[in-house]
């Protein structure tokens, strides 16, 4: 039997806009450290190798998981600690 994903229109509704403002959180700024600028590394959710590059999914204190990145480890050394508390 052949389904196909097709409504009836009693069953679709008009989109309205949400009356409720969006909350806009707004992410910490860098920290200055030796002249660069650094994110404080808030936990490690995952690693990978990738380009054959040991890699770290890095979730940043004060940003939203949605905005977690894939980090090498180069790029972790002040975060040693929060590396050993993943493995």
């Amino acid at each position: 039997m052949k389904m196909y994903h097709v409504f009836h229109v009693s069953l679709l509704q008009l989109y309205h806009v949400p009356t409720i403002s969006r909350r806009i959180h707004d992410s910490p700024p860098p920290i200055e450290v030796d002249g660069e600028h650094e994110y404080e590394v808030e936990d490690i959710l995952n690693s990978r190798i990738f380009n054959s590059q040991f890699q770290y999914f890095v979730h940043w204190h004060g940003y939203d998981v949605k905005e977690c990145t894939w980090k090498p480890i180069k790029n972790l050394l002040n975060a040693m600690e929060k590396v050993h508390e993943f493995h």
